[in-house]
């Protein structure tokens, strides 16, 4: 991670756990939730 151009990309590669502890120990920005997308009905 440390060698990486983009750590954000090597920590979304990660188990989402381990992930999160290696972004609280580095002080690294959590990332922002994906919006939800709705489903549309269908019938």
């Amino acid at each position: 991670m440390d060698e990486a151009r983009n750590p954000q990309a090597v920590l979304a590669r990660m188990d989402p756990d381990i992930a999160l502890w290696v972004r609280r120990l580095r002080d690294l920005p959590e990332p922002a939730e994906a919006p939800r997308r709705r489903r549309t009905r269908s019938g």
